[in-house]
This record gives structure tokens, sequence and C-alpha cells, in this order.
């Protein structure tokens, strides 16, 4: 994975994961490892997007944090994306493309979770009433109004 397209708040949210998974001694990160790290920093724009859908990221995290199962993985082992995963970081990939950014940010990692269906995080997210389609819509709009939220800025 290459960091220097991802915004700090961006490569804090994954490095947040992967103490998610030892936390909870699983041996990879799964979405909602992803889904739970990514709505720790609530002043990011993933959060922010939530906030404008009338969404409580501490609510969706609340609902996040119930799944995970304790596992029995060391502490010290480093931990790699599980399947799904992987997926996520393609769609994100895929979803900075698609808005023409040259750079990703939260907002591409919320977007890549809504993007891997298969993944808990998805079904945590629809749950609580956002989509893939509500959420590109939410990221259009906010794009469309820089002088908000500076987004290359404010996490890059």
């Amino acid at each position: 994975m290459s960091w220097n397209r991802f915004t700090e708040k961006a490569r804090t949210a994954v490095l947040a994961a992967q103490a998610e998974a030892i936390r909870f001694g699983q041996p990879e990160i799964s979405t909602e490892h992803l889904l739970i790290a990514l709505l720790q920093d609530e002043e990011n724009v993933a959060c922010r997007l939530l906030k404008q859908a009338q969404v409580s990221p501490q609510n969706v995290r609340a609902l996040a944090l119930k799944y995970p199962q304790q596992g029995a993985c060391p502490a010290a082992e480093e931990r790699w994306l599980s399947p799904s995963g992987e997926r996520v970081f393609d769609f994100t990939y895929e979803e900075a493309r698609l808005f023409n950014c040259n750079y990703i940010g939260t907002e591409h990692l919320m977007l890549g979770l809504l993007r891997e269906e298969e993944g808990l995080a998805c079904r945590i997210l629809a749950y609580m009433g956002i989509d893939l389609a509500k959420c590109r819509l939410l990221v259009h709009d906010l794009y469309q109004q820089p002088e908000k939220v500076p987004l290359s800025q404010e996490e890059g």
C-alpha cells in the first residue's frame, strides 16, 4: 500500500485499524476494525459525512464495537488485511479516482467500506441508514463547497 497519497487522518485511521485488530486478538484487519478506527476522530471528513446525514458517528462506532470477537492472536504480531479489507482498499483507490482526487482521504475509506458489501462494516452502516449512493452524494456535495471544508488542506 502506498502511503504517499493518504492524508494524515486516513493514515491514522488505517494504523488505528491495525491496533483494533490487535486489541481484539484477531489475526487480520477486517472491515469492522477499519470502521471502528475511522470513527475515532470525529473531526475527519468521514465523520462529518455521517453527521451531515444525521447519523451519529458515536452510535455507529458503539454498534460496530459489539461485533468483533475476542481472539487469541498475540499482540506483538503484525496484522495484514483480510480479503474483505483488501477489497476495501481497492475500492478506496477507485473512489478517489472517480472523484478526481489526487489523495486518499477518510471519505474515500468510508466509500470503500460501503462498496465492500460482504464486510460487516457495510452492513452496520446500512443498518444505520447509510448506503453507497447516499454517501457518494454527500461527498459530491461537500466537494462543491470547498470553502466549508478545504479537504486537501484539512487532512493533508
